[in-house]
């Protein structure tokens, strides 16, 4: 049914895990700052015992013009490997609403995201009330889930983010989403977890300006073992983790992480191999490999980034 906004969602109970809210920051935003909160639904669907399922349901922008996003309160129902909200620009031809269905490209939908979960219920916030990040009144949202069903029983999949945006003159500085995801990966058959081998990449994302490192977070698949993050020249971790599903955040404020502009950033997982096949860059957490590093930034820098900053590289070749 139709919102104030005249945004099409899907309403439904909602049944989630009992895991406490996380949040990126331990601040929450002064209701004399808020502009208007809307809340995305996605269509529930069943997960059958057994299935990785991709799904995907497309939202006109409930706010029909630039807003700054301040607070993002997500939740998602048990059995949910991670949980996107994307932007999305008219390039995309996905801007306009649509029906819940399986993902166009499955489980490697690559754009820049307003919102991000792997974890049942996830706050985003920022750690200072005059930031926010930019989204532009054209773009449309994509609401993308990847569940995964190991148990006997069916999963009753759900998920909702309500975003709170900001009156005009709240935000002054942007903060944007650093997305850097290696493609070129392959763990031989056989390897064993007493012998894990990396997988490293490396870009420079920004040239054009000095930025700060707010948070950062990983992305593995069942066999990562460690996941870590460095800055050239440095040959020591600054992000290092150990969990593949569910990881939790680090954050760095009050203390962010300085990048020089031109800095090469280099990410790095170590895997094994128990299967007889070679495992290579896919979707399946069960049955391919990935290896993501997602950071949290700022200050963007209208000039280069107007209302879409997020850094997207995807590595295919090494």
């Amino acid at each position: 049914m139709p919102n104030d906004s005249g945004l099409d969602v899907y309403v439904a109970p909602l049944h989630y895990s009992d895991a406490a809210a996380g949040k990126f920051y331990d601040t929450s935003v002064p209701d004399a700052e808020v502009a208007q909160s809307v809340t995305l639904t996605i269509t529930p669907f069943t997960v059958m015992p057994g299935d990785e399922v991709y799904m995907c349901q497309w939202f006109a922008n409930p706010f029909g013009q630039d807003v700054d996003i301040v607070e993002i309160d997500g939740q998602m129902s048990a059995g949910s490997h991670h949980f996107f909200v994307f932007n999305m620009d008219t390039t995309t031809g996905q801007t306009t609403a649509a029906p819940l269905e399986p993902c166009p490209a499955a489980g490697l939908e690559f754009f820049p995201y307003i919102y991000l979960s792997q974890q049942p219920n996830w706050n985003v916030t920022y750690p200072e009330p005059d930031m926010g990040y930019p989204l532009l009144g054209t773009n449309g949202l994509m609401m993308n889930l990847h569940f995964l069903n190991t148990g006997s029983e069916p999963i009753y999949a759900q998920a909702t983010a309500t975003i709170h945006t900001a009156k005009p003159g709240v935000v002054t500085t942007h903060v944007g989403n650093l997305f850097l995801n290696n493609q070129s990966m392959s763990v031989p058959a056989n390897t064993p977890e007493s012998a894990p081998i990396w997988q490293s990449a490396s870009n420079t994302p920004i040239t054009t300006f000095d930025y700060n490192i707010l948070q950062s977070w990983s992305h593995m698949h069942q066999y990562g073992l460690v996941f870590q993050t460095l800055l050239s020249p440095s040959t020591t971790p600054f992000y290092t983790e150990t969990q593949w599903n569910s990881p939790p955040v680090t954050n760095y404020w009050p203390n962010p992480i300085p990048v020089p502009s031109g800095t090469q950033i280099t990410w790095q997982c170590q895997y094994y191999n128990p299967t007889g096949a070679t495992m290579t860059f896919g979707d399946s957490a069960l049955t391919a490999v990935m290896c993501i590093y997602f950071g949290q930034y700022y200050p963007t820098v209208p000039s280069t980034t107007p209302g879409y900053p997020d850094i997207v590289n995807v590595i295919t070749a090494l």
